[in-house]
């Protein structure tokens, strides 16, 4: 029974990799084309503006804080990256 499922984690991991950025790609896009229509609706004004420094600031933030605790955590939970880290450690004693 385990030969059947072999190598079906890796697969099932890439799929949802590629999938969440593609949800990501999909969530910026359907952004810009709800912004598109309450500009079209409710006409320009000039503190429409200050929405640019706003995800400006947001994108420094996750890319400076999140990302970096984001990715810590994930390999912190792999198993692999443990046992390389714990084969280096060893290799270096």
């Amino acid at each position: 029974m385990e030969k059947l499922f072999e190598g079906v984690e890796m697969n099932l991991g890439k799929f949802k990799y590629l999938s969440d950025r593609f949800r990501n790609y999909m969530s910026i896009s359907n952004t810009v084309m709800i912004g598109y229509l309450f500009l079209k609706e409710s006409g320009w004004h000039w503190w429409y503006l200050l929405f640019v420094p706003v995800v400006l600031a947001l994108f420094y933030f996750d890319v400076k804080y999140v990302l970096p605790s984001e990715l810590g955590y994930i390999w912190e939970k792999n198993p692999a990256y443990k046992q390389l880290l714990k084969n280096t450690e060893n290799n270096n004693d």
